[in-house]
């Protein structure tokens, strides 16, 4: 009787198919491109391939762009041992992959936070770092979310502002310094501000009457309104314009 055991199209045990094992990688890497490796083989009767990139400022697409197909986790123990037999090569290899999938991820995570709602950069950083990712995966991370417009300093502070005056009237001053603790550079916070009151130039104005309305309904005195319309930042200009629209509605003079 013929002995069939070790014959190339014998099944491996739990396939349906001839079972093809992946290749040996050396003999796949392309010895003149040490930066870039991309090569398939079969496993399990499916056709898989994937790509290690080692520089990941490539001119012709974006850094994050994935490192193993969907197929394929580093997890995978033929992956893995893979992998860590094209770094003993000395190609990139293993630790390349895993950098990639953990700033794949920190990037994923930042993406998320910001579909929620607008976030500064300074904000967003902090969060990341509370995940535990390096600083170096944060500052590429947010680099790339800022260059594909997801993250905003100056669409932040807009909106920050508005919600601001709206839920916590505020004058000038302390929006500025609200806008500055969280990460927005001061000179943002004047060119956002500056469109704001160009758009609507009363916005102080406004701000300023509804937390003296809001004040008066306290049964605070003049001396009062003008002490914590100060202290909220809001400049004598601004009491000034509202005085006349505050008395109209209360029948009490500020000055």
């Amino acid at each position: 009787m013929t002995d069939n055991s070790a014959d190339s199209g014998a099944n491996a045990p739990g396939t349906a198919g001839p079972y093809h094992s992946p290749p040996s990688p050396i003999s796949s890497l392309p010895p003149d491109a040490p930066d870039v490796l991309h090569w398939s083989f079969q496993e399990d009767r499916r056709t898989l391939s994937f790509r290690i990139q080692e520089t990941p400022d490539v001119q012709d697409g974006s850094p994050f762009d994935t490192v193993l197909p969907r197929e394929l986790t580093i997890r995978e123990p033929f992956v893995h041992d893979l992998l860590i037999e094209i770094e003993m090569e000395g190609k990139p290899g293993i630790s390349t992959v895993l950098e990639a999938e953990a700033l794949q991820n920190c990037y994923l995570q930042g993406l998320t936070y910001v579909s929620r709602r607008e976030h500064s950069r300074q904000q967003l950083s902090i969060k990341l770092r509370r995940k535990g990712y390096s600083a170096e995966q944060i500052r590429r991370a947010l680099d790339e979310l800022e260059n594909e417009d997801s993250l905003s300093d100056r669409r932040f502070a807009e909106q920050w502002t508005r919600n601001r005056l709206q839920r916590h009237p505020e004058g000038r001053i302390n929006i500025i310094a609200g806008l500055q603790q969280r990460g927005v550079h001061r000179s943002t916070c004047n060119e956002v501000l500056g469109e704001l009151e160009t758009d609507d130039p009363g916005l102080f104005t406004y701000a300023c009457l509804n937390f003296l309305l809001k004040m008066h309904r306290k049964n605070a005195d003049s001396e009062e309104l003008i002490f914590s319309c100060r202290k909220r930042g809001f400049s004598i200009k601004n009491l000034e314009n509202c005085s006349k629209e505050f008395y109209s509605i209360t029948g009490m003079k500020i000055y």
